[in-house]
């Protein structure tokens, strides 16, 4: 869209310094974007240390280059608009701009730098408010920028959450030098946004922190158009004839719907653009929660459209291709059917439905942007459009064309799926016609694809082993949509899936029934003739050997691509019929690693997460509270819910929530908050965060020998199951006990008697001490999710390891 490239090169680029560090990461290794942009930021910072007494103080952002190469800034004395959209980039380096964590709509999402794109996700409306502090809300969300959980705290994280005009939304903008703004938060005037670590180990997170006055801490404000939802912008109000001010009239379309009142209104200047080919969600402005879909998926003619909970179902998602003058044909990801307008009446009320698609006007729609959301004209009339009857925006609502009334109930959010986008591109590289398939790792092609045990059960394990020709190694590939695949397991039917749906690198594989949504739908890049990279349609992340190692019983994972052969298959054709059925009444199967028996003590680790939690009430053997993470944070809870637990005669632990840097640092800084109920609590390492697993075993020994040394108090360790096995942890697990974290199910549930775990071991443990089976437990005195956990032994066993020993 002109408009939008033209709005961009007139009011060109404004600086803003900001700085954010993380507290809590959720997510695994950085993606490739992120990665790059760490890279870049790193070498910045080399530049800037180097060459800093050479340079001019008033030194303007690096360029940021467009095709045009234009490089406008504006000054920091430009007064900020609440009518225009803007990208804010790292005064750093202009090629990473703040983004919500996987270009998330949901509240929580992490604040992040990746590469700038054209697509709303990365726009922001900037809003002054009387105090002389600005709320900046995500265009496509519209949520604000936030401090996590309104701590006035240094390394806390900054999130995007809904508008709630607390002050952990507001931010002031502090011009520091010619185009560069620092962004200090209404909490504290001594902590700003910042660029968390940027300066060191290449992260791409924000948080709040001390003002230290590097480049990290100074930002760049892009314009990139003018929003129509300001009265003095509309764009609805121009006469035949007339030029709106605000519309570049090199685009065609717009002058001629602005000129031809037998054409739908011409959208809002600054409209993001919609490239032919993308995939989206048609997410209702009435409802954040429902998205328009097919009934059931279905790849019938004359399939009902209608709204759905948004569940990652893949008849949930359109691919737009172009159709001429601005229009498009939606293509139904799951059908391959177009949305269509029955009879290709005109009539209000008549309804939509998915038709194979012929290319007549009744599939195709015009999206006209309003500044927030995008209103779907049909090109059968320029007065009709996508609407929800009686603006009834909830689940299994029926869709259906009425005329154009600027009401909520005929606006749509479109979501942009970077995986799916992908795959439609890719939608003729599976061109194998025979199977099954036996999936054999490059790494080894006698490792292939396997089902732990041959079992049939959903939640069972993914992983490779030796090919002994049995079905639990044999899949299928059939088609699931517009280039995804369902590959579905011989002998269990069910479908190779990312465990709960999970889109972080490192997230587990399993085998799981069809149940229709992303999570067990794939998309392939061929290679060579039958070798393939195979990749999940929800997150674009690559089926992986863990650690590159193909050894019998090696977990399957997906992570960020990397072209290695950890992530290349080879789909060799194998006949079902040499195959030996499985046995229809199998018995058990004995568990290789049990969990401990006898005597146990239920339990929960809680942290401000859970700050409205009544421990009079919650049912509890044992609390461990989260203390303190990194260098110098301190959970506000941690000294209340430990004195609470004490009052009710409950045993107490205490965890570190590990992050990248200086051991001993974070190590002096836990013992210190500790230190009033030493011999008391048990003390705990939390080995978490992908960052920080990547620092080696040594690193959490060095921490653990240390913490023993100097309070006398032997520490467990905390990491999920799969890092068990990822690492060698022989000299930890010689010294220090296991609490070990996996989960059979994402569903809400009390204590457990008998919890699952997978087949696998515990690495250099033959068993954890302590066992977190959920995330998401419920429990009287809290309504919320409540992490649960197991202790494998008595009250007594846990005083023993409470106790000071040396």
């Amino acid at each position: 869209m002109k408009v939008y490239a033209s709005m961009v090169h007139q009011i060109g680029l404004l600086g803003l310094s900001q700085q954010v560090k993380s507290k809590f990461s959720n997510s695994g290794r950085m993606g490739s974007a992120a990665v790059a942009c760490g890279m870049r930021m790193l070498f910045g910072a080399l530049v800037v240390s180097l060459l800093s007494l050479f340079m001019c103080a008033s030194s303007a952002c690096a360029p940021y280059a467009y095709a045009d190469n234009s490089t406008l800034f504006l000054s920091t004395n430009t007064q900020i608009k609440s009518n225009v959209a803007y990208r804010i980039v790292a005064a750093a380096d202009n090629a990473c701009a703040i983004t919500p964590d996987g270009e998330s709509v949901d509240n929580g999402a992490r604040a992040v730098f990746s590469k700038p794109t054209a697509r709303l996700i990365q726009q922001y409306r900037i809003v002054p408010l009387s105090n002389g502090y600005y709320k900046i809300l995500n265009l496509a969300s519209n949520n604000a920028l936030d401090v996590m959980a309104a701590q006035a705290t240094p390394l806390t994280p900054v999130q995007f959450y809904e508008d709630n005009g607390t002050p952990a939304q507001q931010w002031k903008l502090v011009p520091t030098r010619e185009n560069r703004f620092v962004l200090q938060s209404r909490l504290s005037k001594t902590l700003v946004l910042d660029w968390c670590d940027g300066h060191i180990r290449g992260s791409n997170k924000l948080q709040i922190t001390r003002p230290n006055g590097s480049w990290f801490q100074e930002f760049c404000i892009q314009p990139l158009g003018v929003l129509i939802d300001e009265p003095s912008q509309s764009g609805d109000n121009s006469s035949a004839g007339d030029n709106n001010s605000n519309t570049d009239n090199s685009d065609n379309s717009n002058s001629q719907a602005q000129n031809d009142p037998s054409a739908p209104p011409a959208s809002a200047p600054g409209a993001p653009r919609i490239e032919s080919g993308s995939v989206y969600e048609l997410q209702s402005a009435l409802n954040r929660n429902v998205v328009v879909g097919v009934v059931d998926g279905s790849r019938a003619d004359g399939a009902g459209i209608e709204l759905e909970s948004r569940d990652t179902r893949i008849g949930q998602y359109f691919r737009f291709d172009d159709a001429g003058d601005g229009y498009y044909t939606l293509i139904n990801i799951a059908s391959g059917k177009a949305l269509d307008v029955q009879a290709a009446s005109s009539d209000n009320g008549t309804p939509v439905w998915s038709y194979e698609s012929n290319g007549t006007v009744a599939q195709q729609w015009k999206p006209v942007w309003n500044g927030s959301s995008f209103t779907l004209y049909s090109r059968l009339s320029p007065r009709v459009v996508l609407d929800i009857p009686a603006s009834d925006a909830r689940n299994g609502a029926a869709l259906w064309i009425y005329e154009a009334n600027k009401t909520p109930a005929q606006n749509f959010r479109l979501i942009f799926h970077k995986a799916l986008t992908q795959a439609q591109t890719l939608r003729d590289a599976f061109n194998l016609s025979k199977g099954p398939f036996a999936f054999r790792s490059m790494l080894d092609t006698n490792e292939v694809l396997d089902v732990a045990d041959g079992s049939r059960d959903d939640a069972a394990n993914v992983q490779v082993y030796s090919w002994n020709g049995t079905r639990g190694q044999l899949y299928t590939v059939t088609s699931a949509g517009e280039g995804i695949y369902r590959i579905a397991n011989a002998g269990s039917g069910k479908n190779v899936n990312v465990a709960w749906g999970q889109t972080k690198p490192g997230s587990n594989v399993q085998q799981y029934e069809d149940d229709a949504t992303l999570a067990g739908y794939w998309f392939f890049k061929r290679i060579a003739p039958d070798v393939f990279g195979i990749f999940s349609a929800k997150s674009g992340l690559a089926l992986d050997v863990c650690a590159g190692q193909a050894s019998d019983g090696q977990n399957i994972w997906v992570w960020e691509a990397n072209g290695t052969p950890a992530q290349q298959w080879q789909l060799s054709a194998e006949e079902l019929s040499t195959i030996p059925e499985p046995d229809p009444n199998p018995a058990p199967r004995p568990n290789p690693a049990p969990l401990p028996s006898g005597s146990v003590l239920n339990g929960v680790d809680i942290s401000h997460y859970q700050d409205g939690i009544d421990l009079d009430i919650t049912p509890f053997d044992f609390a461990i509270m989260k203390a303190t993470e990194g260098y110098t944070y301190v959970d506000r809870t941690f000294n209340r819910f430990v004195r609470k637990s004490i009052a009710n005669n409950k045993k107490i632990g205490a965890y570190s929530f590990a992050r990248q840097g200086d051991w001993k640092v974070q190590a002096d800084h836990f013992i210190k908050n500790v230190r009033p109920y030493l011999g008391n609590i048990v003390l705990v390492l939390d080995w978490e965060t992908q960052e920080v697993t990547d620092q080696g075993p040594q690193w959490a020994k060095q921490w653990l020998d240390y913490v023993y040394q100097q309070t006398g108090v032997r520490p467990l360790i905390y990491m999920s199951k799969s890092v068990t096995r990822a690492y060698d942890w022989t000299a930890v697990a010689r010294d220090y006990k296991l609490w070990v974290a996996q989960y059979g199910s994402n569903d809400p549930s009390g204590y457990q008697e008998k919890p699952w775990t997978d087949s696998k071991g515990f690495g250099a443990w033959s068993a954890p001490t302590l066992f977190q089976y959920s995330s998401s437990g419920r429990l009287p005195g809290y309504d919320g999710d409540i992490d649960l956990d197991m202790f494998y032994g008595t009250a007594d066993d846990w005083d023993s390891l409470a106790a000071i020993s040396r």
